[in-house]
């Protein structure tokens, strides 16, 4: 009888514990077959759509799916990244390999770590609002410290003029050194006049334009000063269409030059679309650098797209991470560590992920490193390019 009453409740307590596991509650009852197909089950998951034989209908499952869908907060996440760091070259040919269910997939992981970058500029760059007040502030600052040393040099000139005319009155008008003195006075004036004249443009705040407030007034040095300005104008413009024309011909047009004019005279909001653009059109680097690895292996057989589309999107991956943690770097103001990791993470990385994913030797894969910052460089003043102009 005891022997009975033992494996009864010997039973039970396997069963709690199954039900444990699971995450099924008191309520909850197996299910015979798939929620969502109706296929009979024979395990944990359903044979015929894959779909988990046991629906959960809790707030924390709901939670933890969120996480999962959003992040990937599974275990794939903790070996891809680590792997991404270290063995970039060994996780691209697992990869490309068809050993897929112990990674992330190159492009989900590349989206993630874009809106990661991009959220993480967002947070450590300086408010265009406050960087403007600092830069008023400091101009204050430099222009009531400039007119405290130009009012002291005012009122020594103002005391050597007096101090001439007092001489100069007090010596006979045909003595050598009236003349001598008269002439220093002279000069001490013009002096004078000058300081003055300098107070008035920093107190005014017209310092980087002189011209304007100095010496020569009347109508036609306004009239010489508005054609100056005018001609300033014409010039920007015929600028414009000259670097155009002798650099990017091809961009040496009306419509575009009016786009490029337009951006110059509203700056703030030519940087937010271009910020916004570049956050939208990042996907477009994989199929920009296609290419370009493409003729690090011409004609080779070995080597498909594929194998160079997924090399490029886990190299991204791991230049967006490492932008995301030169900003934090950054805004901690690391400024060492952050040029450090600027000039040697990218060539070692590309060099590790070359060699790892296409079996390279040493000098083989430093060469094409070499010709692999070239392409980086090339992608990125293509994708510079279209960003520009997909904001204007």
């Amino acid at each position: 009888m005891s022997i009975e009453v033992a494996g009864e409740v010997l039973a039970e307590a396997v069963i709690a514990n199954e039900l444990g596991k699971s995450g099924e509650g008191a309520s909850a009852r197996p299910h015979q077959s798939c929620a969502n197909c109706g296929t009979a089950l024979t395990g944990r998951y359903c044979h015929q759509c894959g779909q988990v034989g046991h629906v959960h209908r809790s707030l924390l499952h709901m939670f933890e799916e969120f996480l999962h869908g959003i992040f990937h907060f599974d275990t794939k996440a903790w070996r891809t990244v680590p792997a991404l760091i270290v063995h970039p070259g060994r996780l691209t040919r697992a990869y490309v390999d068809g050993q897929r269910a112990r990674h992330v997939a190159p492009l989900p992981l590349f989206l993630f770590m874009i809106f990661l970058m991009f959220f993480t500029f967002s947070l450590t760059s300086s408010n265009g609002t406050d960087s403007s007040e600092n830069t008023d502030k400091g101009q204050t600052f430099v222009s009531t410290k400039a007119q405290k040393k130009i009012d002291k040099k005012i009122e020594a000139s103002r005391a050597r003029v007096a101090e001439l005319q007092a001489s100069i009155a007090k010596l006979d008008e045909k003595s050598d050194e009236r003349a001598d003195l008269e002439a220093e006075l002279v000069e001490e004036k013009a002096r004078l006049e000058g300081l003055q004249t300098a107070g008035v443009i920093v107190q005014t705040g017209s310092a980087s334009s002189p011209v304007s407030g100095s010496i020569s007034v009347g109508p036609d040095s306004a009239a010489s000063q508005s054609r100056s300005e005018s001609k300033r104008d014409d010039t920007s413009e015929a600028a414009i269409h000259k670097n155009l024309k002798d650099n990017v011909p091809w961009l040496s047009n009306a419509a575009f030059e009016k786009k490029i004019k337009h951006a110059l005279e509203n700056k703030e909001l030519a940087l937010y679309k271009m910020k916004g653009a570049a956050a939208k059109f990042a996907i477009l680097l994989m199929p920009i650098s296609l290419p370009f690895l493409w003729l690090l292996f011409p004609f080779s057989r070995r080597f498909t797209m594929f194998d160079h589309a997924v090399f490029s999107l886990y190299s991204l991956c791991f230049m967006a991470g490492l932008m995301s943690v030169l900003a934090v770097l950054g805004a901690l103001g690391w400024t060492f560590l952050v040029v450090m990791l600027s000039m040697f993470a990218p060539p070692i990385h590309m060099f590790a992920q070359l060699r790892g994913t296409y079996g390279l030797s040493k000098t083989t894969a430093f060469l094409r490193t070499i010709a692999l910052l070239f392409v980086a460089l090339c992608s990125l003043l293509v994708y510079g390019l279209l960003v520009v102009y997909m904001s204007m």
